[in-house]
């Protein structure tokens, strides 16, 4: 056991001879001599010090083996003309004799041998005798055994000494280690570490350390950051950071697997063409495990091996607060955790067997610096919880792969890429005040990381994660203070309903907008079917209320706050609502029919919160704006109007060609309006109501009205509308569009509907069924249509009410302002009030 005697002041006395030592012998620096008992003890002169460092500083730089190739850095002031065994030898018994203060002579087999006094050197506390002796010497002839020391005491007692330079910077006190037991007469070796350490220590019984080789590198520095011939994948090559690197990779003479969800063919070819390499295109989602096995395994078939492999596909949805719009079956977190984590998972393990078997390869992980710190403003927990994620999973497979593989991470920052384009100019400015370089970095100027990571100059490196973000990370980010100044809200009192039909007034938070969204103030929300629905009955369809839900979805309003990124719209702007947000991303939003999203949120669809409030958060993507001749209610009556449009642009209503809309209600009476903009004719349409049936044949004229008599059936009512049109089957209605989602009103239009023609179901009613009559509709070939909302819709809808092609202001019957919405909506629910359409407002 090594015990550890803390060393006394007293036992060196002085202090210059350190400030010569540090400024002189430099290749002892780190053996932290200062005026405590430290790696050498010195006393003298300064001259005999000066000849002491020159011998010694070549010893330690291992510059001297053999006395005949001695050349003195310094000639002794003495005189003498050095280059000689002679002068070797003066230099070295006089480095010897200023250290341990005592005379020195050398011997014939190249060792020097001086007597010294321990208790005049060591520290009071060692407890060593006045009279006892100690031994030091030098050993040329082995660069591990320069110097040692033995001492042995008046009692008989022996032991021996070495110092520990472990200590740190020059000046601090160095610790002296003895045997903590003083028995046997053995010494410690103490040696030069060449490069490093100047001393090293260890004991003579142990065999010299060897340290394993290490890879064959290139000799030129330039060489070592070359590709060539290397086969190295990049996932998310289409574009962007994942680009780039490809295309540098290339550049360095590597060939490159482009691996992208599609497979980004235009993109290799190109890099294939300028740079004469080799590569080829993949198209793969890297959350897909088996996809992901089946595409390594398909480069090493092409390639034949894999050397470097980069997993950089990510996605950086606007995930914004957990609690809001993240909190529906938490999709939008799996899907980032999905690409991001679980993606680079499945990668590394496919790669991981491909790196075990060769024995050898490089793999790099795109991470971020917002899995190193909580980047404001923008709410991006999932991101950069999965960021952080990739970060240490890199770190865990450096060692679990140490065998066959390196594992490194790549930390961008905020690079010039595009992918901030949607961020308010302001926070982007804020930014580069926060970087110490003041500048977004250039996609270029990421690609040297990972040219290092995936090259010989990195061949040591593993477990690390470089950060290239311009200094970001580094400043006070965390404690900024990205808050700005909000408007002054009135109370946001809001309409909500539950799945106990509960009906009752609360005041709702006014939300932040995020990035790409805005605060609207709501000046007019109409009251709908599917509200009532939704509050009596809890369900439409599928769609069930599940907890606390604010109706209302047909709405305009005007903009009082803008998110981080919105430069479309400004403070004032009148905007309708389209009020449907979907995800974007699956097939159907790609190809234009996002109203059939499955994911899409849908305002007053629990448990996205409708618009029967004062305030409400919206994207920018779902708002329009109004021209200057429309007005608010027109704006809310877009809504409605559009799911109209969709049915009419579906059924393809044609110029003098008959249509029979079924049902009086809102929704019929759009249609009504916009067939009648069509040139259909001729027109009909029915109802229950006298009233309504009334009321649209004062907005549209030239329409026949029909009464439905429930003392018939549905095939009897149908043979009386089909006289309206003609006798004869030719003259019936090639189009029918059933507006009521009402089971009899349905198989009425079935039989009024002329063969080979088209019944168009816009209406919304029960799941199920029961007397719909197949065989009558298949005999006649009818095609039966059904639209779901509406979609790319709303520019056209409001053209058409700016323009006065139609004029939905006469559907408005009753007007509530928005502290009496539950009143609004009770007069709604019951069909004997005569309302058409009831519109909440607020004019605050």
């Amino acid at each position: 056991m090594y015990g550890r005697t803390q060393c006394s002041d007293a036992s060196f006395r002085s202090t210059g001879w350190l400030k010569s030592l540090t400024e002189n012998f430099s290749t002892l620096t780190k053996y932290s001599v200062n005026t405590s008992l430290g790696g050498w003890l010195i006393s003298g002169g300064l001259s005999s010090l000066e000849f002491a460092v020159n011998a010694l500083t070549s010893c330690a730089n291992g510059s001297v083996v053999k006395r005949s190739e001695y050349k003195p850095i310094k000639e002794p002031k003495s005189g003498g003309e050095g280059d000689s065994p002679e002068s070797f030898d003066r230099d070295i018994g006089v480095g010897l004799s200023t250290i341990f203060n005592c005379p020195a002579s050398g011997t014939a087999d190249g060792t020097f041998v001086c007597t010294w006094s321990p208790h005049l050197l060591l520290p009071e506390t060692v407890g060593v005798s006045n009279e006892s002796k100690g031994e030091a010497f030098l050993d040329l002839d082995d660069p591990f055994r320069l110097f040692s020391s033995s001492f042995k005491d008046e009692g008989g007692d022996s032991g021996h000494w070495f110092f520990d330079d472990t200590s740190g910077d020059v000046g601090s006190n160095t610790d002296l280690l003895d045997t903590g037991n003083r028995t046997g007469n053995s010494s410690v070796l103490v040696a030069f570490n060449n490069m490093t350490n100047p001393l090293v220590t260890h004991s003579g019984d142990e065999s010299p350390f060897v340290n394993p080789p290490g890879p064959q590198l290139p000799p030129k520095a330039p060489d070592l950051f070359s590709l060539k011939g290397k086969v190295c994948v990049i996932t998310g090559a289409g574009r962007g950071i994942g680009y780039t690197v490809a295309e540098g990779f290339a550049q360095a003479g590597a060939n490159v697997a482009f691996w992208d969800l599609a497979a980004p063919v235009k993109a290799a070819a190109k890099v294939a063409e300028e740079n004469g390499v080799e590569t080829k295109a993949y198209g793969c989602d890297v959350s897909d495990a088996d996809k992901v096995d089946e595409t390594i395994l398909q480069i090493v078939k092409d390639f034949g091996t894999i050397d470097v492999f980069v997993a950089n596909a990510g996605v950086n949805l606007l995930s914004g607060s957990i609690i809001n719009e993240m909190n529906r079956d938490g999709l939008k977190w799996k899907r980032i955790m999905d690409i991001n984590l679980n993606g680079l998972f499945y990668c590394a393990r496919g790669v991981g067997r491909v790196f075990e078997q060769r024995g050898k390869g490089s793999l790099i992980f795109t991470g971020s610096m917002s899995g190193h710190i909580v980047n404001t403003p923008i709410n991006h927990s999932a991101y950069n919880t999965s960021k952080a994620a990739v970060i240490h999973l890199a770190k865990c497979l450096a060692v679990e792969f140490k065998e066959f593989a390196r594992v490194n991470s790549v930390s961008p920052g905020y690079i010039d890429s595009g992918i901030n384009d949607y961020v308010d100019p302001a926070i982007r400015k804020r930014w580069l005040e926060e970087i110490p370089l003041a500048r977004e970095g250039q996609l270029k100027e990421i690609v040297g990381a990972y040219l290092f990571f995936a090259s010989d100059a990195s061949t040591y490196a593993t477990g690390s994660d470089l950060v290239v973000d311009g200094g970001y990370t580094i400043s006070l980010v965390v404690g900024c203070n990205f808050t700005m100044t909000r408007p002054n809200y009135l109370p946001n009192p809001s309409l909500q309903t539950n799945e106990h039909h509960d009906l009752e007034m609360v005041e709702a938070k006014v939300g932040t907008p995020g990035p790409g969204e805005v605060v609207l103030h709501l000046r007019a929300t109409g009251i709908c079917g599917s509200d009532v629905h939704y509050w009596k009955h809890g369900q439409i369809g599928e769609l069930k209320v599940k907890g606390q839900c604010i109706l209302g979805h047909e709405a305009a309003g005007e903009v009082v706050e803008l998110g981080p990124g919105v430069t479309e719209l400004a403070i004032g702007d009148r905007v309708a609502i389209e009020p449907q947000n979907p995800c974007g991303e699956c097939f159907l939003c790609l190809q234009g029919d996002y109203n059939l999203c499955q994911e899409v949120d849908f305002l007053s669809v629990w448990p996205c919160h409708g618009t029967m409030q004062r305030y409400r958060t919206a994207k920018v993507k779902t708002l329009f704006k109004l021209p200057d001749n429309m007005t608010y209610e027109e704006g809310a009556l877009c809504e409605p109007l559009s799911v109209a449009y969709h049915g009419i642009e579906n059924a393809q209503l044609e110029l003098g060609r008959g249509a029979m809309i079924c049902g009086a209600g809102p929704i019929g009476l759009a249609t009504l309006v916009l067939a009648n903009a069509t040139g259909a004719t001729p027109l009909a349409i029915s109802d229950l109501s006298a009233e309504r049936l009334a009321f649209a044949k004062k907005i549209v004229p030239r329409v026949k009205t029909y009464q439905i008599d429930l003392k018939k059936t549905p095939k009897e009512n149908a043979a009386e509308i089909r006289k309206l049109f003609g006798p004869k089957e030719v003259d019936a209605p090639p189009k029918v569009l059933e507006c009521t989602g009402v089971e009899t009103s349905i198989v009425t239009g079935a039989h009024v509907v002329r063969r080979s023609g088209t019944l168009m179901v816009i209406g919304v009613g029960r799941e199920i069924i029961n007397n719909f009559p197949f065989m009558h509709l298949s005999f006649g070939e009818v095609d039966v249509k059904f639209i779901n909302r509406y979609h790319q819709s709303w520019p056209a809808v409001i053209r058409l009410i700016s323009d006065g092609i139609v004029d939905v202001k006469s559907f408005v019957t009753h007007r509530f302002p928005l502290e009496k919405a539950a009143e609004a909506i009770t007069l709604s629910s019951d069909p004997k009030n005569g309302s058409i359409k009831v519109i909440i407002e607020d004019k605050l």
